[in-house]
């Protein structure tokens, strides 16, 4: 009886196991890191170029657009970096690569904060 249960034993591990193994590995719950943004005003703007210049109270700083970049406006009319004008609000989300400031999402946010009146 004791060879039976030894063997029984040994059956149910070898099936634990393999069913351990078998399982798909889960990945860890890997969320790409947040871009930074900048939000302020446009102080120069070349659509030609790709680049829009954002000044806040931190400072001045150029971003050159990627071929992939997305534009909004609370119209949702914004489809392109000529759409922005000098003087609007934007929220520019951007990547750092050595100091080349790449945008990858612009936004006008100022209508969001206008009083209706």
């Amino acid at each position: 009886m004791s060879k039976y249960l030894a063997r029984a034993l040994t059956g149910l591990a070898v099936v634990a196991m393999a069913v351990a193994l078998a399982s798909p590995v889960r990945a860890q719950d890997t969320k790409p890191p947040k871009m930074p943004h900048m939000g302020g005003t446009i102080t120069a703007l070349d659509a030609k170029a790709g680049t829009v210049t954002l000044k806040n109270k931190d400072g001045e700083k150029t971003f050159t657009c990627a071929p992939t970049c997305k534009f909004g406006s609370p119209d949702d009319k914004a489809t392109s970096l000529a759409d922005y004008k000098v003087g609007d609000h934007i929220t520019v989300h951007y990547t750092d690569d050595a100091g080349k400031l790449t945008a990858h999402k612009l936004g006008i946010w100022h209508a969001a904060h206008k009083k209706t009146e």
